[in-house]
């Protein structure tokens, strides 16, 4: 992955959350927090994102194999 991909977490954002996973009885840590809300609206509205990844993920798909 790119070093300066938007996708890209630091090194400190990354130990911080390996630490609070270690130290956590949850079974799953989504880091960034950003994202957390990202799967908090797939799971809690599931007929309305669903549709819409779908599409994104179509017209990513169409644009790398032009």
């Amino acid at each position: 992955m790119p070093k300066y991909s938007l996708t890209s977490l630091s090194d400190k954002t990354v130990a911080k959350a390996i630490l609070r996973a270690a130290n956590s009885p949850r079974l799953e840590i989504i880091v960034p927090s950003v994202v957390r809300g990202a799967v908090w609206l797939k799971n809690t509205f599931p007929y309305l994102i669903n549709p819409i990844l779908g599409m994104a993920f179509k017209k990513q798909l169409n644009s790398k194999t032009k």
